[in-house]
């Protein structure tokens, strides 16, 4: 009795076939995500030129002979207070110097009012009051540096820099409408000088923009001399009271590191 032999269709063509499918599949995807890659590259590319056009930005060359114009805004978390002495400067670069100033000012007020009853010794009576007293004072503070940019490579550019300032004092108190001469007078003989050495590095995105960080110290200088004309001395050998002058000073030193990162603008 002979066996029939039932027909095979192509088990190992079926699976070439299947083999095929899937690898023409994954060929398809390759190349959908080397096109992606490639339309996104272009995309960056093309958004980074017109973003650079509208700033007016020139691409990134070196700028140790540059000359122009520049602006710093400079914030630093590190500072004495929470307060940026330097927050913004104005200066001309030449070559690898840039000498630059500025300003600063800080004022404040405080306002006390006491008011309600109490007794008049000159009338003998109880009588309504209200005393106002009114204490002010404001520091301007005009600066001047010079940034040496020592080492510059492509677009970073390490620099040293020093600063010195003159902060001048106003203040006055008002009492119930009358200035308290006295005050005003030692406001007069204050002397204030600040000064900073630091070094830091900037990164500069173009020929005009660069984001910079600088580490260094602050010294700060308080001297207040105040002479007093008349001062009674009694002198017990002759029984006499002798009118003399005497003069007190104050110094204060102050010394403190800090941090500071700027954005730069040079045009």
């Amino acid at each position: 009795m002979k066996t029939k032999n039932t027909p095979q269709y192509g088990c190992s063509n079926l699976r070439g076939k299947v083999v095929e499918a899937q690898g023409a599949k994954t060929t398809s995807v390759m190349r959908t995500l080397v096109r992606t890659v490639f339309i996104a590259s272009m995309l960056l590319i093309l958004l980074k030129n017109a973003y650079a056009q509208h700033l007016a930005i020139e691409p990134t060359n070196s700028t140790t002979h540059y000359k122009g114009f520049m602006f710093s805004a400079r914030l630093g978390p590190g500072n004495l207070f929470g307060y940026t002495p330097y927050g913004a400067l104005f200066g001309y670069k030449i070559g690898k110097w840039a000498p630059f100033g500025g300003i600063q000012y800080l004022k404040g007020s405080f306002t006390d009012i006491h008011s309600g009853t109490r007794y008049d010794y000159q009338t003998g009576q109880i009588v309504n009051y209200k005393d106002v007293s009114k204490y002010s004072a404001g520091v301007y503070m005009p600066f001047t540096g010079v940034k040496y940019f020592m080492i510059e490579k492509q677009d970073v550019k390490a620099y040293l820099i020093s600063i010195i300032a003159k902060p001048f004092v106003s203040g006055k108190i008002v009492e119930d409408g009358v200035k308290n001469e006295d005050f005003e007078e030692d406001i007069k003989n204050i002397s204030l000088w600040g000064f900073q050495n630091g070094f830091g590095s900037e990164y500069f995105i173009s020929n005009n923009f660069s984001f910079g960080a600088e580490f260094g110290i602050r010294f700060f200088l308080f001297k207040q001399k105040h002479t007093e004309d008349d001062y009674p001395v009694y002198d017990p050998n002759t029984g006499e009271t002798l009118n003399t002058t005497r003069t007190y000073e104050h110094k204060v030193n102050v010394s403190w590191t800090y941090t500071t990162f700027s954005v730069n603008y040079y045009f």
